[in-house]
């Protein structure tokens, strides 16, 4: 209670009190009763303001209890939104994480999309080189096709070539009455004779090479040999001789040369027919070609 309450229940209550106030002020016993009635007066004021003091204590009590529960409402709101924030702040740490992974992944797509592409175009490239490749082949091809059809035609040719051959033979052989091994024979001898050669120093002779030295293992040479002043004749008799005769008899005459050792042999072959290419091959290839007929 402080001092002002104090003085003013001791007025009301004390009249010992109001008499020594009353001489120290000096008044009279009306003037007391006006005094006594001020203060009266006053006291109600007091206790007015008293009660009103108290109302707005209650008051301000109440309201600050509620302000309480609101700060402490608020409070926690606040701890709430502080964890919800740590949550947020949380998951954003993880989102910036997922999105470093997502642009490191993008990058090591990327990088992969570059050599992809890179491959790709030199894929483009060798295909490119393969079809330019497959074109020439195609256009090769064609080439070969034409080659081959020429010479199926050709080989149509020789075919009737030998056919009407047989029959040349064949008709010598009827008029002779011998078969066309026999007109080879008469044939040899008559050049033979011409040549001044001793048929009966004629020798046949065959080698095959087991170890595929001059050609393919198992192939076999033969020719007829004979010699005659020094001098080694190496010699074929055919009815028809075509290029390619002219040649596999070379390709002997070097194999029976190397194998026997000879130095400079007379190549010599006998046929009854040749083709003009084979007196050509012959010329070319220093062959003694003896025949009977050019065919044209």
């Amino acid at each position: 209670m402080d001092l002002k309450e104090e003085i003013l229940r001791l007025l009301r209550e004390d009249p010992e009190f109001r008499r020594e106030v009353m001489e120290l002020l000096g008044l009279a016993p009306n003037e007391m009763r006006e005094l006594k009635e001020l203060v009266r007066q006053l006291t109600e004021v007091v206790n007015k303001l008293v009660e009103g003091q108290a109302k707005i204590e209650t008051r301000s009590s109440e309201a600050q209890k509620r302000s309480e529960e609101r700060l402490t409402r608020l409070e926690s709101a606040v701890e709430k939104l502080a964890e919800a924030q740590k949550r947020s702040e949380e998951r954003l740490t993880r989102l910036e994480s997922a999105v470093e992974k997502l642009a490191e992944a993008q990058k090591r797509s990327e990088e992969r999309l570059t050599r992809l592409e890179s491959a790709v175009e030199k894929l483009a490239e060798a295909q490119k080189r393969s079809e330019e490749r497959l074109t020439r082949l195609e256009s090769a091809v064609e080439k070969l096709a034409e080659a081959q059809k020429r010479s199926e035609e050709r080989l149509t040719r020789v075919e009737e070539n030998l056919v009407r051959l047989e029959r040349k033979v064949g008709n010598i052989g009827a008029r002779w009455g011998i078969d066309q091994e026999e007109v080879v024979r008469e044939f040899m001898a008559e050049v033979f004779k011409q040549e001044g050669f001793d048929v009966s120093l004629l020798s046949s002779y065959t080698y095959v090479d087991e170890q595929g030295v001059f050609g393919e293992k198992g192939d076999v040479y033969e020719v007829d040999i004979l010699k005659r002043n020094g001098t080694t004749y190496l010699i074929e008799v055919k009815a028809y001789a075509q290029p390619k005769d002219v040649s596999r008899f070379n390709h002997t005459c070097y194999v029976v040369s190397k194998v026997l050792k000879l130095e400079n042999p007379v190549k010599m072959m006998l046929a009854n027919v040749v083709t003009q290419k084979a007196v050509e091959r012959a010329k070319n290839l220093g062959i003694r070609l003896i025949y009977g007929e050019v065919e044209q």
